[in-house]
């Protein structure tokens, strides 16, 4: 069981946290049958990854969600695929492979270089995706950032390729591709694409009328800021503009109005289908147990009959979407939503929403549009839980009896006639060995206007086995451990937010003119309170978090260097400079033919290693006199980079070490060892038979040796 609930936890983690979903309903008034069957979904996912040899043993899932098959594959030793596939087309719209290798050890740099990742995402593409491909053009990417360890997971290199229509961007359209780059297996896939008619960029307004309609509906506001202070220091307001419609103002390049889209441009829209794929009679016992347990479920058509008969649905009411969902935590139930629409007059939609039970056909929720014939409540709040707890009795008998109504805080609600509210919320908890259970239970929302009726519906119960009480801490026990750790404590408060408090009196004024009066209305109160859990703060300004400062975390802006065309270690450059950890003036000149001082050497490999300032002191073993200004000897790079990579204790043990090279001599006493290991992890290269260590390095020289430095830990 443990493996099903978490791949549908990872399923539903990435459909909540994907950038790009999957795919996307059409508003229409009516739901069709999908046209590609769940057989027909099996074979064009298994087709598109036949390396994974393994689907074909491994345990199965699937659910008919927004249109699109969504298909999971999980085995015992903790790997998990889900595949979507577009329930019209046959489209492959998303894939995620999770291959979990806990306690596994991996070098600081992938197998894999990113060209060689590349390759391997456009392979992909050229098989699932290849007229898709053919209209993107590839997004600039960060390879994974290596640090000066070992890592305890693998890394992947991520893709994006932009759809381009008449030589301009198709905003949210495109394909992404991951690899893993210490396998080389593709691990993620999307595509968004949206059918229909491109519109020429022919006869449209120019682009200062643009500029003019979109200032005109979306206008900045010059505002004053006040940035948090450090404590002990006063910052000082800053001057900016406020745009708060500045990314959301569209305009028409046709008609130049306002642009506000009535449907989602993520929509996958009715491309062509595909020629129907037979069956295969080589589905896995999984999979044909998945395909088997859903042809048993209820269809659309009765669960459909299902919620008209409960709930009266008039014919008036057109289906409008029909999914077929997994219990998020209980794999083997199957859950379908249904929403209904009915058109009124003067453009109104009434709806109402329906999920039940795909098997036995049991309600969990319903919702209705509120009525609007009333502005005033007609029913006090224990005459509208009168009709709450008859519909829940009504609805399922049984749980009923297990449920307690949650109170409201008192004073919350109006008890007089001319002050009733037009609508009231009710929620039952439920309770197991008498204690409560919070997360199940039924809620009802009653409409309270001229003619009183229920207006929501929920039911949240999970079959499960509960664990005793007893064993449990008492609440005494309870509250004694949690002040043990978060302390009370004394401090005053004020009742309202804004008030301020009473002033004190000063040195200089009479005893008798201070004297506070003990009976007088005060708006301060010393309280006792319980220290607070300690949490991360964020800039109101940008909502970076703050760091311990009070000021707002910075992201490093990396700058490609623009002068290291042809030179040795160009590549080495490159990649540093991409990933952060080689800084580069913002002018873009690395100058590397100039030589290299010991404090740009440290930098490297602090930022390298991850480690901070505050820490670089005992990670490089650096003295408090040391001079990092002057130029940085070989012999000086191979110490600092054996203590980088934690070789120091051995390296310091110089009598052990023998150097073979002419001028050995000249190297100092105390590095021999450091310089013998650089030599033999080829951070250092003799120039003929000689070292040359106090020969000064030039930065061009830094970038290949923390390369090496990352290879020999492989």
């Amino acid at each position: 069981m443990w493996k099903k609930t978490l791949a549908l936890l990872l399923v539903a983690f990435v459909a909540a946290n994907s950038i790009w979903p999957a795919t996307v309903s059409a508003s229409s008034d009516s739901v069709a049958e999908p046209r590609v069957s769940l057989e027909e979904a099996i074979i064009t996912a298994r087709a598109a990854v036949p390396e994974l040899e393994w689907l074909e043993e491994a345990d199965f899932r699937a659910e008919y969600l927004d249109g699109s098959w969504r298909l999971m594959w999980s085995t015992d030793d903790r790997k998990q695929v889900s595949i979507s596939v577009n329930a019209d087309n046959g489209r492959l719209l998303e894939y995620n492979l999770w291959d979990y290798n806990w306690g596994q050890k991996y070098p600081p740099l992938p197998l894999l270089t990113e060209e060689e990742a590349l390759a391997q995402a456009e392979n992909f593409l050229q098989k699932v995706a290849p007229a898709e491909l053919a209209a993107c053009r590839l997004q600039d990417s960060v390879p994974p950032r290596p640090y000066l360890r070992e890592r305890s997971s693998a890394v992947s290199y991520s893709f994006t390729w932009q759809r381009f229509a008449n030589d301009i961007p198709f905003n949210f359209n495109g394909l992404r591709v991951t690899v893993n780059g210490d396998t080389g297996l593709v691990t993620g896939y999307s595509c968004i694409w949206t059918e229909g008619h491109v519109p020429q960029p022919s006869n449209i307004i120019s682009e200062d009328k643009a500029a003019k309609v979109a200032q005109e509906a979306g206008k900045m506001e010059l505002q004053y800021f006040w940035p948090y202070a450090e404590y002990g220091k006063t910052e000082k307001p800053i001057l900016i503009y406020s745009a708060p419609k500045l990314n959301s103002i569209y305009v028409n390049a046709h008609t130049g109005e306002i642009y506000k889209p009535w449907l989602d441009p993520r929509y996958a829209g009715e491309a062509a289908v595909d020629e129907k794929l037979a069956p295969d009679a080589t589905l896995s016992p999984a999979e044909l147990a998945e395909v088997e347990l859903i042809a048993g479920l209820l269809t659309q058509e009765e669960a459909e009959a299902t919620a008209r008969q409960t709930f009266a649905i008039a014919e008036s009411y057109n289906l409008q979407d029909a999914n077929l969902v997994l219990h998020r935590q209980f794999d083997e139930q199957r859950h379908w939503t249904l929403s209904f629409v009915e058109d009124r007059e003067e453009g109104i939609r009434n709806r109402i929403y329906v999920t039940l039970d795909a098997e036995t056909g049991e309600i969990y929720r319903y919702s209705a549009s509120v009525p609007r014939d009333s502005d005033k409540g007609t029913i006090s709040r224990s005459e509208a839980e009168a009709i709450a707890r008859a519909y829940i009795e009504k609805m399922n008998p049984a749980k009923a009896q297990e449920v307690e109504l949650v109170q409201p805080e008192l004073g919350t609600e109006p008890d007089r006639p001319e002050e009733y509210p037009t609508s009231y919320y009710f929620n039952y908890r439920r309770l197991v060995n008498g204690v409560p259970f919070p997360q199940n239970g039924f809620s009802v929302s009653i409409y309270a206007g001229q003619e009183p009726l229920v207006t929501s519906y929920n039911l949240t119960w999970v079959e499960a086995e509960f664990p005793p009480v007893a064993g449990s801490l008492t609440l005494n026990q309870a509250h004694a451990a949690l002040r043990n750790k978060y302390p009370f404590h004394l401090e005053y408060r004020v009742a309202e937010r804004g008030v301020r408090p009473l002033p004190l009196p000063t040195p200089a004024m009479s005893t008798a003119a201070t004297a506070v009066d003990a009976n007088a209305s005060s708006p301060i109160t010393l309280v006792y309170t319980q220290a607070p859990v300690p949490s991360h703060m964020f800039s109101a300004q940008d909502m970076q978090p703050l760091n311990y400062r009070g000021e707002p975390v910075k992201q490093e802006e990396t700058v490609a260097p623009k002068d290291v065309a042809g030179h040795p270690a160009e590549a080495d450059i490159l990649f540093l400079a991409k990933v952060g950890i080689l800084p580069v003036p913002e002018d873009g000149l690395y100058r590397p033919n100039d030589k290299a001082s010991l404090a740009d050497w440290l930098e490297i490999l602090v930022r390298a290693a991850g480690v901070s300032e505050n820490e670089r002191k005992t990670f490089l073993y650096l003295d408090d006199d040391l001079d990092e200004t002057r130029d940085l000897q070989r012999q000086e790079l191979a110490v600092y980079a054996i203590r980088a990579l934690g070789y120091e204790r051995v390296a310091a043990m110089s009598n052990i070490f023998r150097l073979a090279a002419a001028d050995a001599e000249a190297v100092n006493a105390d590095y021999i060892g450091h310089v013998a290991i650089a030599l033999e992890l080829k951070l250092l290269t003799l120039d003929g038979d000689t070292i040359a260590p106090q020969a000064a390095v030039t930065k061009g020289e830094l970038p290949g040796a923390l390369m090496q430095m990352f290879r020999s830990m492989r």
